[in-house]
């Protein structure tokens, strides 16, 4: 069993991060499929907004990058 704790929305405006989430529409709604980017390619598509499908967690094609989650930390903590 699971409980939702806390649930918050939060919009990032002027961002220099290289990751970022990204959502497709499909099956009728206009944010079915999520994805995580970097530099704005899809590098895993994370699942869709479905409350009874299995998460998944897809690594795709588009970004090659890697990113050093260190660096990406020390720079949240420099803003």
């Amino acid at each position: 069993m699971s409980i939702l704790l806390d649930r918050s929305e939060v919009t990032v405006v002027d961002s220099t991060s290289p990751i970022s989430f990204q959502t497709e529409g499909g099956n009728g709604w206009a944010a079915w499929d999520r994805y995580i980017t970097i530099d704005g390619k899809r590098a895993f598509h994370i699942g869709n907004v479905c409350g009874t499908c299995s998460f998944f967690f897809e690594r795709m094609d588009g970004a090659k990058r890697s990113i050093n989650a260190e660096e990406v930390a020390e720079l949240r903590r420099m803003r």
